[in-house]
C-alpha cells in the first residue's frame, strides 16, 4: 500500500510529470493538472477499498493498534502543526492558478516567497538552506529543460523524415480502431516502464504518439493523464521500479522489521501485484470513460 501510495504524486498537483508533458505536448500545465485530481482521488479510494476488504477477509494483515499504543485526537492535531504552513501555501498556490487569477510561472514565484516565508517563520532561514535550494532548483530545472529541448528536437527530425505518418499506419494497419490504438500505445508504456524511467519513456515515444492521438481527434489532456498512469505503474513493476527498491532500503532499517523477521525483493515485487492489478482497472475507466479526466478542467476553465 505504502509503494502504491507513494506513486499518487504523479496525478495529485503539483506534479513535475504533468510539467515535462505539458511543454513537450504543448498543452496547458493546470488543465493538466486540474485533470488529474479526480483519476488521483478514483485510485487512493480504490486502493482504500482493497485494503479495507482484504483486512476484512483476513484480519491478521492489518491488526488493529493495541489499546495502549494508540494516541489521543490532540496529539494528532499537534502532530499537525508544522504541516499547516505548507499545506496552506499549496492551496493557496493551486488555487490561485485554477481560479485564472495566476499563471504557472507566476504561481511558482509565489510558491518560491511563500516557501521562504515558512523557512523563516520556523527559523530555519539561513544562506545553507538557501545555497542548498539554489542548487537543486538549478539542476531540476536544466533537466526539464534539456528533456524539453531533446524531445522537440527528436520530434522534429521523426517528423520530417515521415516517422510519424509512418508509425500511423504501422499502429492502424496492426490495431484498426482508434481506441485498439490507444491501448496498444499504452500496452507499451508499460512495458518499458519495466526498464526506464518516466522521463526517458517520456522522450522516446512523445515525438511519435502525440501526433498521432492529435490526428485521431482524442484530447491531449485526456492522453496525458493515461501516461501518468501508465507511469505510476511503472514505478511498481519490476525489474526496474523505483518505489521497489526504496521498499526494500526501508525494510532494511533496523526496528521497521520485527527481529526474526526478513523482508526479501521477492515478498515485495509479489506484495504490490493488487495494486498493479488496481492501477490497470483504473486506465481501463479512464479509457472507457474519458470525462473522468475531462469533467474537472472543463469546469474550472469551461469548454
Amino acid at each position: 500500500m505504502v509503494q502504491a501510495a507513494g506513486a499518487l504524486g504523479f496525478l495529485i498537483p503539483p506534479s513535475l510529470v504533468f510539467i515535462i508533458y505539458g511543454m513537450i505536448a504543448r498543452v496547458s500545465i493546470g488543465h493538466l493538472w486540474v485533470a488529474g485530481i479526480v483519476p488521483g482521488f478514483l485510485l487512493a479510494a480504490m486502493y482504500i477499498a482493497y485494503v479495507g476488504i482484504r483486512c476484512r477477509v483476513q484480519p491478521h494483515l492489518g491488526p488493529a493498534i493495541p489499546p495502549e499504543t494508540k494516541i489521543t485526537w490532540g496529539e494528532r492535531v499537534s502532530a499537525l502543526k508544522a504541516g499547516i504552513a505548507p499545506i496552506i501555501l499549496i492551496f493557496i498556490v493551486l488555487g490561485l492558478l485554477f481560479m485564472g487569477v495566476t499563471t504557472i510561472v507566476e504561481c511558482s514565484a509565489i510558491g518560491a516567497v511563500g516557501a521562504i516565508a515558512c523557512a523563516a517563520i520556523n527559523r530555519r532561514l539561513n544562506w545553507t538552506l538557501v545555497r542548498g535550494v539554489m542548487d537543486e532548483t538549478l539542476k531540476i530545472s536544466s533537466m526539464v529543460l534539456w528533456i524539453f529541448a531533446a524531445g522537440i528536437t527528436f520530434g522534429a527530425v521523426f517528423d520530417g523524415l515521415g516517422a510519424v505518418h509512418a508509425v500511423e499506419r504501422i499502429l492502424f494497419a496492426v490495431g484498426g480502431e482508434p481506441m485498439t490504438v490507444i491501448s496498444m500505445m499504452i500496452a507499451t508504456f508499460i512495458a518499458m516502464g519495466m526498464v526506464l524511467d518516466d522521463t526517458a519513456m517520456l522522450l522516446i515515444v512523445a515525438p511519435l504518439y502525440i501526433p498521432v492521438v492529435q490526428e485521431m481527434g482524442f484530447s491531449l489532456v485526456w492522453y496525458g493523464v493515461l501516461y501518468v498512469l501508465t507511469v505510476q505503474m511503472a514505478y511498481l513493476t519490476p525489474p526496474f521500479g523505483y518505489n521497489l527498491f526504496i521498499m526494500k532500503g526501508i525494510v532494511g532499517v533496523k526496528g521497521i522489521v520485527p527481529e526474526g523477521q526478513r523482508i526479501t525483493i521477492g515478498d515485495i515485487y509479489r506484495s504490490v501485484i493488487p495494486f498493479v492489478c488496481i492501477q490497470g482497472a483504473c486506465v481501463g475507466l479512464v479509457m472507457a470513460f474519458p470525462q473522468i479526466a475531462l469533467w474537472l478542467p472543463g469546469v474550472f476553465f469551461g469548454g
